[in-house]
Order: C-alpha cells, then structure tokens, then sequence
C-alpha cells in the first residue's frame, strides 16, 4: 500500500522555530502520524556558516522520509523538509525555492518569508505553526498571512516553551486557532485534514457547523465561527489525543488508523 509520498498534500504545514525549538520540533514529529497526506516544512533560525543537523535529527524522530530543503523540490505529502543554512526558503507553485540572502539584510527574518509564501501560494491549504523561539516577532507577520488567506495558525502553549517570546508575540495577534502542547498539535491537525478531505469530496458540502473556520472552508459572516468556538469544538479531539497519553509504544511512528483506534 502506497504511503502517499508522491502525492499532493491535503496541508502544507510551516514550522517557524528558534531558541528551544529543537527539543518541541523532536516532540512533535516524535507524536506526528506518518501517514496523514501532509508536508510539513521546518523554518529554524541557523548561522549562516554552520551547516544544518536538522533533517538528521528529526529522522531519528519518525519515519516520514526528512530531508534538507532544495531549489525546485516539489513539496509532497508524508515528507518534511528543513530549511538549510544561509538561504532564504519559500514556496511557488508547490516547488520549493532557495533564494541568497544579501549582505545588506540586517534582519532576518526566515519564518515571516516562508509563512507568507506558504499564504500566497496554498491559501486555505496552508497552516502555520510558531514554536519555542527568543527571536521576538519572527513568525507573527506570516501567521498574519496565512489567517488572512483561509488557513489554520497554531503556537506552542508559552508555558511548555523554553523560550516564549516568539509564540506569545503570535499569540498576541488574536488570530491562532489553537494554543497547544507541541504533543496535542497532532489532534488538531487530524481535525482539519478530515474537513479538508470531506470538503473536497463533496462540491456542496453539508453546512452541519463541524467544519467552520477550517482549512477549506470559504470564510464568509455565515459560517466563520470564532477563536473561542474552534477551540471548543476541537476540546475532545485534544483531550483525548493518544500522542499526549503516550499511546504509541517506544519504537515507531504513530500512524492514523492509530489516532482512530486509541481514541476510541
């Protein structure tokens, strides 16, 4: 049976971290199932000289396949890519892009280039997480972009972040949908791949509320619900996600059909 690496992303899922993100990025693709039909691309504030670890490090945390970001790579599901060193990375087309930063750059500000390509060009596909990071608002303009464009915004919960600034300052905009453990995030994002997926499917799809304010969904007066509502209708999703209950068992990497049956 086929993992659906090749095949197009339900989501596409930009990952901004900096101090302390490596030990959140480790506990997240460590609960993240592997066979969800998402990419998952990862923004880390690097030296520009220092060549990055990162897609070795998070390989040893699941068995998607993780590899360091090239020019032209075309973005596929049940993947991650990682940013390297000394480049600004961005998304056209589904391609990833590799641009130079120029000398003359004096802030650098990696997470808000790639968020905001992410908008542009998935719009109501995209979703954009902040995690643990010192580098003040890095990130919250991109998250601006994504909320703006249809997508999801998720921030690690400040008080399990060793370095809060970076999520509290997204946080602090009012448009992240879920304020969440690094654990938890995986329940969210299941939630909005099932909407997204039966949206799809259906050319009229049934307006029963459960979707509203997701990924997909077209955002209008008459079906947007608000930040408080989405967190509401996800509670159960969150309360009872096997990642945060430890309902994998050492060794592997969780998959769906291991979401569905530990939750039941």
């Amino acid at each position: 049976m086929s993992d659906g690496s090749d095949s197009t992303p339900v989501l596409v899922v930009g990952i901004g971290a900096s101090a302390g993100g490596i030990e959140a990025l480790k506990e997240l693709f460590t609960a993240m199932p592997v066979d969800g039909g998402l990419a998952f691309v990862v923004i880390q504030h690097l030296e520009p000289t220092h060549e990055s670890r990162m897609a070795d490090i998070l390989g040893k945390c699941t068995s998607m396949k993780v590899v360091q970001a090239e020019d032209g790579m075309v973005v596929q599901a049940n993947r991650v890519y990682a940013n390297p060193a000394g480049k600004y990375l961005s998304i056209d087309g589904g391609r990833l892009v590799l641009s130079e930063r120029s000398e003359r750059d004096r802030i650098r500000m990696p997470i808000d280039f790639f968020l905001t390509s992410l908008a542009e060009d998935q719009h109501e596909a995209a979703v954009g997480i902040i995690l643990s990071g010192s580098s003040g608002s890095d990130g919250t303009r991109g998250i601006r972009a994504v909320r703006e464009t249809g997508g999801m915004c998720m921030a690690q919960d400040p008080e399990t972040a060793q370095f809060p600034a970076m999520p509290q300052s997204a946080i602090d905009t009012g448009l992240v949908d879920h304020v969440l453990p690094v654990t938890q995030m995986p329940a969210a994002l299941w939630s909005a791949t099932r909407c997204t997926r039966a949206l799809r499917a259906s050319p009229v799809p049934h307006d029963d509320g459960s979707c509203r304010g997701r990924p997909g969904v077209p955002s209008s007066s008459s079906c947007e619900r608000s930040h408080e509502q989405r967190l509401s209708a996800l509670q159960e999703d969150h309360d009872h996600s096997p990642a945060s209950n430890g309902a994998w068992g050492s060794g592997r990497s969780p998959t769906w059909p291991d979401y569905l049956q530990a939750a039941r």
